[in-house]
Order: structure tokens, then sequence, then C-alpha cells
């Protein structure tokens, strides 16, 4: 009896603990990754490029998670990329777009700022369809009205073209996939040739639409690293359609390279042994064989939509 009072008082305390770290310590844990990028097309002119990668703030009417996203733009700008690349969900829903605006204004970089919208900068998150709340789908005109001359670029669908060190950048994005606002082939349409070539999507799930190929790094993030990392085991739940390796870090797709972000927030604040991060990705010519390799994935949804 005592035994059995001793093991459940402590499975108690365990999980107390776990649910105090996870809630109020890792959330705050912010982690600046700084990753080499092997990219074999890359110009010896482009090594040492460096790109800062920021996703998924979630800002809201939360001073704790305001100062966390403060902080991560706060060490973005410190390590002065060359460029800065946003994927998605800078706000957790449209009515806290002043919110979002706020941070965004204290990011600059010599290339340019990059923003695409993820679902819920644009409201189509799962709650709102269950709660039956409107989809905002005026969210690109939204955005690119307020963003104004804030210095941001917003590219949903479309791609921008920048010079640099002598060498051509096209930087494409699109709109997010699981919102079902994405179009690559208008993304791409009419792009140069480029000695560089991003794209910025918000799930890593773009990375199994056709044509998406034609990138040699494509950045993502949306599964906040799965928020719940098991040694050994990785996310044990990623908002991902498949293939939950790919909730966060660096892997590759045939030629084409991918880094999704863990992001600084999310809209459950709670993370166990997966921190917010903020990525400092420096960029250098170089084979890819050593990344970790994974597979396209058939997605049901996606090849229907290829019919149409």
């Amino acid at each position: 009896m005592i035994l059995a009072a001793a093991i459940l008082w402590t499975l108690t305390g365990v999980v107390l603990a776990l649910g105090i770290w996870g809630l109020f310590v890792e959330p705050h844990r912010l982690e600046v990754a700084e990753i080499a990028v092997p990219l074999p097309r890359l110009p010896e002119a482009l090594r040492g490029l460096t790109i800062g990668h920021l996703s998924d703030l979630h800002l809201r009417d939360s001073r704790r998670v305001r100062a966390v996203a403060e902080r991560a733009c706060a060490e973005i700008m410190a390590r002065r990329p060359d460029l800065i690349c946003f994927t998605g969900d800078v706000i957790d829903h449209a009515k806290h777009l002043s919110e979002g605006l706020a941070v965004l204004r204290r990011l600059s970089a010599p290339l340019g700022v990059y923003l695409v919208l993820g679902n819920h900068d644009c409201d189509a998150t799962l709650e709102d369809f269950l709660y039956g709340n409107p989809n905002c789908d005026a969210a690109e005109a939204q955005w690119q009205a307020a963003l104004g001359d804030c210095g941001v670029v917003l590219l949903e669908n479309r791609h921008h073209v920048v010079a640099a060190r002598g060498c051509r950048l096209v930087v494409a994005g699109i709109g997010d996939l699981s919102a079902g606002h994405d179009d690559l082939p208008a993304a791409l349409q009419g792009a140069p040739p480029a000695d560089l070539r991003l794209l910025l999507c918000h799930t890593p799930d773009a990375l199994d639409l056709p044509g998406a190929e034609w990138a040699d790094l494509l950045l993502a993030g949306h599964t906040h690293g799965g928020q719940l990392q098991l040694p050994g085991l990785g996310s044990a739940w990623a908002p991902v359609w498949r293939l939950r390796h790919r909730a966060s870090g660096l892997f590759r797709l045939g030629k084409t390279l991918a880094f999704v972000n863990r992001g600084v927030s999310s809209g459950f604040p709670a993370r166990i042994n997966c921190p917010p991060q903020v990525a400092i990705l420096a960029l250098a010519p170089g084979a890819a064989e050593g990344i970790t390799e994974t597979r396209r994935a058939n997605h049901p949804a996606l090849e229907a939509r290829s019919q149409l």
C-alpha cells in the first residue's frame, strides 16, 4: 500500500513538473539555430550568404507571447542576415493584425524581408472551421494594404527578383496550402533563370507539390516542431498530412533542400523537448548527400487538385 502510494505520488509529481515546464518554461527558451546549408548549384560568389528564418509568432493579446516574438526579432537583427524570410502565422487571428505589423516593422535586411501568409493569418484554422467562423478570403488584400511602407515584401503566389554579389536570386512564395490559397504555377510564372532559387511556404507539405523541385532551398514552418519531441521517436504529432519526420530540421528531396522551422510560438503554448526557434542559415556551395533524405508523399487532396 505504501509502495503504491509512493509510485502514485511520484507519477503525479512528474506529470505536474512536466506540465509546469511545458507551459511556463520551455515556451520561453528561445533557441537561435545557426545552420550550414550546402547547395550544389550555389555559385562561389554567394558563399556565406545568410538567411534569417522566422516562423509562427502567433501574436495575440498576450504580453508573454509578444515578449518572445520581440526577442526573436532582436536575435535575428543582431546577426545581420543578408535577407530575412518569414514563413507565416505572424498572428493568431486576423483581428490581431496590428500586433503583427508592430513586430514586422522591427525587421530589415540588405536584400529584403519576405513574407508568406499562414493559415492563422487568414483565419483559416481548424477552430474556425469547427465553430463556423467566416474564413478571411480577403487576407492577401488586407495584408498588402496594411503592410504599406513597412518594408516587407508579401509573396502570395508570386516571386521577387533581387541582385546580390553579381548574381541573381529569385525568392518565390505561395499562399497557405492547408487553406487552399496556394498557386505554385502562378508564383513561378515568368521567373527568370537564377543562381539561387528560394521557395517560401507555410507548411512543409508544399514540398510534394508538382514543381516544388524548382527550388534550391524551400523554407517552411507551421508544425511548431510537433511541440512534443519524444527521445528517439521524434514528434508524437505534427500538423502535416504525412511524414512526421518533416516536423523540423534540414532534409532534402532530390536536389531540393528544405528547412522546417520549429517556430517561435503556437496557438496552444506548450512545448516539451522542442524549444522555440529562430534560424540563421549560412549558404555554401557543396554536396548535399550527407543531408537526411525524405521521399515524396502522395496526398490524395493534391492528386485530385492536379487533375483539375
